[in-house]
């Protein structure tokens, strides 16, 4: 059998390190200097990663994106933070900007207030439900549905007949 991964990737040095023909898809956060000194990436505010777990400006995810593009793997940008009013302005930017790269294909999100900018904007790449996104049930996957979304990743601490349940209701 021939399976190929999504792994959680933070840096160009260990992107080159990955074997294509293993790896499919790849999420990352993103970062720049403006967030950083707005909202600590310490404490995840813009994508849940974590310090230093981020592809950290514009030049390095274009390198990061073009070498993902190289080896044939897809790339999904967490944004899967809760976000205040001042910071829907710089998310919506940095959603276009990494969204311009073929290999971007598609964002990992959370926040229900994003989720309405993305649909205003007809965001036509893909999104995807963060575990955060809390689906714990076949209600909460009619929710997202409206927005057009096509993955959802659920809670690891759902039981095996929950997680049935939910997919036998869709």
């Amino acid at each position: 059998m021939n399976t190929r991964f999504t792994i959680g990737v933070n840096s160009i040095e260990n992107l080159k390190k990955i074997k294509s023909k293993n790896v499919a898809n790849i999420y990352c956060g993103y970062v720049d200097r403006t967030s950083q000194k707005k909202w600590l990436e310490l404490f995840g505010i813009i994508n849940k990663r974590g310090e230093k777990t981020s592809i950290c400006g514009k030049k390095q995810f274009k390198a990061f994106a073009f070498e993902a593009e190289k080896k044939n793997i897809n790339i999904f940008v967490t944004f899967n933070g809760t976000y205040t009013p001042e910071q829907y302005s710089w998310i919506m930017k940095a959603i276009d900007f990494v969204s311009s790269f073929k290999s971007v294909k598609g964002i990992i999100v959370t926040d229900i207030g994003l989720l309405l900018r993305l649909k205003k904007i007809n965001y036509k790449k893909e999104i995807i439900i963060s575990v955060g996104g809390t689906v714990f049930n076949s209600s909460s996957v009619s929710f997202f549905k409206q927005f057009g979304i096509k993955r959802i990743v659920l809670d690891r601490q759902l039981k095996t007949e929950e997680v049935r349940s939910i997919l036998n209701t869709h």
